[in-house]
């Protein structure tokens, strides 16, 4: 692999229809720390196309990361664009960052201690950090096989409408594998691998959100608080399924559950509703 110097942060690469690619490998590191710095910026809100921009392609492996900057990747206001096989060995906030990002495509992001290791004292907390804020969060975007492994938490999504998140994996974390916090709205997941998540393999606070053929061959899924409410689960597996005390409303559909031998299903919530819930460990239907 080619590595680069990027020196305190990188240049800003919002370029309105760039078409950017590697050839092989290619490691970006910044030498010096700096609140918000990153070893590669792509933040279209300097554009002056009100806020948003770019319409670009960033292709290759272009490997991110750095022990003292904030973050690999930051993306920030990007729409209609795509990304393909980013990647971060570190940084001190999360390894890719996305921020208000709009209808662009992100296929193969990794963060991932087993690939080619973490930079030394640089595991990111957060793996991939899909966010924004009230009205300008990142939105019908799409994650093709986003691997994310062996940071505190794999994936987090803090405010993200309409986005679908289609195979890959969230494994080995310390925490929870994929965090949905109330603004998490509208979400599809899909065809996705949790496993040997300490915590959680999924811990969802968020409204609409659907979840199709996700399979965790052991751990735990928490539907948690007021905020989580009117989610879908259809298919897949896992060890404990609960809706804690006010989750309401959501539903679940055709999930086995004690997939390890151990576990169950807990509805303490408000008007939750599951069907064809079956029991591994019992070899029994869940009433």
């Amino acid at each position: 692999a080619s590595e680069f110097n990027v020196g305190t942060s990188s240049p800003n690469w919002a370029i309105e229809n760039l078409c950017l690619r590697t050839m092989g490998n290619v490691r970006l590191v910044p030498s010096v720390s700096g609140a918000g710095s990153a070893a590669f910026r792509v933040d279209a809100t300097v554009l002056g196309t009100g806020g948003y921009g770019t319409r670009a392609a960033y292709y290759g492996a272009i490997n991110a990361s750095g022990a003292n900057c904030d973050f690999g990747w930051y993306i920030k206001h990007v729409q209609q664009s795509k990304f393909e096989r980013i990647k971060s060995r570190g940084a001190k906030v999360a390894g890719i960052h996305i921020d208000g990002c709009v209808s662009s495509l992100f296929e193969q992001p990794m963060v991932s201690a087993q690939q080619e290791g973490f930079i030394s004292g640089a595991t990111p907390p957060i793996g991939m950090h899909i966010t924004g804020v009230p009205g300008v969060q990142t939105s019908w975007s799409k994650f093709i096989c986003p691997i994310m492994e062996y940071t505190p938490i794999g994936t987090q999504i803090d405010f993200g409408l309409g986005c679908s998140i289609d195979g890959g994996t969230n494994e080995g974390c310390t925490n929870t594998g994929l965090a949905m916090g109330p603004n998490a709205r509208w979400n599809k997941i899909s065809n996705i691998d949790m496993e040997v998540n300490t915590n959680y393999n999924i811990y969802c606070e968020g409204e609409g959100n659907e979840f199709y053929g996700v399979d965790c061959s052991d751990g735990a899924i928490l539907f948690a608080n007021a905020t989580c409410r009117n989610n879908r689960w259809f298919g897949g597996g896992t060890s404990t399924f609960e809706f804690n005390a006010t989750a309401s409303f959501n539903s679940v559909f055709g999930l086995a559950v004690a997939v390890n031998g151990v576990g169950g299903f807990t509805d303490g919530g408000i008007g939750n509703r599951h069907t064809d819930v079956f029991n591994r460990s019992t070899g029994t239907w869940v009433a």
